[in-house]
């Protein structure tokens, strides 16, 4: 909204219009909201709908911590030109959506100088690139790119997914590139007197990517905060039909989703990427690398106005990821499920202007901070503004730091010729995935499927049928790491649950019934104390796979590197 101000109106209406020439600014970009934004699943992506309470990472906690209005915009205006307007040289008035300003050209100029300079820092356009790559034929990326590393990266690639979108700063980006596809999930069965009825039950499963990311500039970088929330699938293998066994019924089918969702958050150059890498053994899902790339393109504009300056806060006040969310579905529940919580990660606004007026000290009566939109408008002397600027940029550098947590699960393969050839030992899973000190960082890699669990029985007089129960199997890895600055290290807090669960063969079980029994191990480890950088983090063994007709144990290990 504030691009179209500035690409359409301001161009031209900023220009010198002679003595006394009335400026009209347009200002719907400032009272409009923020258009919705769909939450990517959460859980499982063999169901369409999930409970929109437990899932939402971004939006929910600070959608609405970024109201702007016109009144703000002129509240600022007028104290940058309170003497003029006492002195009748300058008149500010609201039209609508339209701030009507006149008076001498040279106040008006003023006027519009502050209006170029606020559009610019809060108005420019930040292009979103969310892509998935196949990660079976490359090495595993850093976690931070730079514009080359990037380039480099991609090669002559092509995604498997990538989408698009253009956002402004500190406001939700939504992308999406989902194909939803009907599946027969269930039958329902009817009994009454002599008679009997199945009925097929359908749902959907998504293939593709489904992300939501926010960018926050900061003050005196080029350097970007994304947080970031994805779901992405994609289809192994045919959709397989399984008969129930009873006459006239529907088949039940099968979808096999290898399947990853998450959040995470990291601190990139302009024109840089985040890279997280999934991959593993086939039993715990795909192999891939999601990309979250943002470039910015800067609005042209004169030097700062005197007296007056914009800086981007978000980044320090947003609490995005600042919440912890159960694992889901086949994985181990967490009894802190929706906590939300304050910490080294997001800053309360209120303790950032405390802490910038106790910076002032004495010089702090003859600053106004407003803050709006994820931004902090400053007014006051030229000294005092770079003071503000200096605590801003000192904070970031202090709350804003990336990590980079790599969780590996090590296969342990007796006698194995191909470790010994190449010297390494097969992986069970390997997520090596950004973040920042303070923020949660959840993910959750996995294949899934529905399987025919048990069966149920209908009886009435002189009618009876069975009725298949179907239910989720997930099989694959869930991390939740937070790491929070503790002295020259850091205090890591993580939790691992690895459950392995191989594909369960149909059996025919009582007459015209079907049964898929399920095996599956679970595992889960926990890590609460300080590490030094690179320092490997043992969580014992893991569960065991079967390779070759033999089982092979695992290992579990974490590395936090800053």
């Amino acid at each position: 909204m504030i691009l179209t101000l500035l690409t359409l109106c301001l161009p031209g209406a900023l220009q010198p219009q002679g003595p006394g020439t009335p400026l009209v600014l347009p200002m719907q970009h400032l009272v409009l909201p923020a258009p919705a934004v769909a939450t990517p699943p959460w859980g499982t992506l063999l169901q369409r709908d999930n409970d929109p309470h437990v899932i939402d990472m971004l939006a929910a906690e600070d959608s609405t911590l970024f109201p702007t209005n016109i009144d703000q915009m002129m509240t600022l205006l007028r104290d940058l030109s309170s003497a003029a307007l006492e002195a009748n040289k300058l008149t500010l008035q609201v039209a609508g959506t339209s701030l009507l300003v006149g008076g001498e050209a040279a106040e008006i100029d003023k006027v519009g100088a502050a209006f170029r300079h606020a559009s610019k820092v809060m108005a420019q356009s930040l292009l979103v690139e969310v892509a998935v790559w196949d990660a079976a034929d490359r090495e595993t990326p850093k976690t931070v790119l730079g514009i080359e590393e990037f380039q480099q990266f991609i090669g002559n690639r092509q995604p498997l997914w990538r989408c698009v979108a253009t956002t402004r700063p500190a406001q939700l980006a939504d992308l999406n590139q989902m194909r939803w596809s009907r599946y027969v999930r269930d039958i329902d069965v009817e009994v009454a007197q002599k008679q009997s009825m199945s009925r097929p039950v359908t749902d959907h499963h998504g293939e593709g990517i489904a992300a939501v990311v926010r960018a926050c500039p900061l003050v005196g970088s080029r350097d970007l905060v994304l947080h970031v929330q994805f779901a992405l699938a994609q289809r192994r293998g045919v959709l397989r039909p399984v008969a129930t066994g009873q006459a006239n019924a529907p088949d039940i089918e099968l979808p096999t989703l290898e399947t990853a969702f998450g959040a995470f958050s990291g601190r990139i150059p302009d024109g840089g990427a985040l890279c997280a890498t999934l991959r593993g053994h086939a039993s715990g899902g795909g192999q891939h690398i999601v990309t979250v790339r943002v470039h910015s393109r800067a609005i042209a504009g004169n030097a700062e106005p005197s007296g007056f300056v914009v800086l981007p806060v978000a980044a320090l006040t947003s609490e995005g990821l600042a919440r912890r969310l159960h694992c889901g579905n086949n994985f181990a529940e967490d009894s802190s499920e929706g906590e939300s919580f304050q910490g080294s990660g997001a800053m309360p606004l209120d303790s950032l202007l405390d802490l910038v007026r106790a910076g002032l000290g004495d010089a702090g009566e003859h600053v106004t901070l407003e803050p709006t939109a994820g931004f902090l408008l400053v007014r006051g002397r030229e000294a005092d503004l770079r003071v503000v600027a200096t605590i801003v940029q000192g904070l970031q550098e202090r709350l804003l730091r990336p990590i980079t947590v790599l969780h590996t699960g090590t296969l342990r393969v007796p006698d194995s010729d191909s470790a010994r050839a190449t010297g390494t030992a097969p992986i069970l899973h390997e997520l090596t995935l950004p973040s920042l000190a303070g923020r949660e960082l959840t993910m959750v890699r996995c294949l899934e499927t529905p399987v025919l669990s048990d069966v149920g029985i209908a009886i009435a007089q002189e009618a009876a049928i069975l009725d298949p129960i179907v239910t989720l199997l997930q099989s694959g890895c869930f991390l939740r790491s937070r790491v929070s600055p503790y002295d020259d290290a850091m205090h890591a807090q993580t939790v691992v649950v690895n459950l392995h669960a191989p594909m369960p063969l149909a059996r025919a079980v009582v007459p015209g019934g079907v049964l898929m029994a399920e095996e599956a191990s679970q595992v889960r480890a926990a890590h609460d104390g300080i590490v030094t950088n690179a320092q490997l983090v043992e969580h014992g063994d893991g569960p065991s796979v079967t390779i070759d007709g033999r089982s092979c144990r695992s290992v579990l290990t974490t590395l936090v590197r800053w």
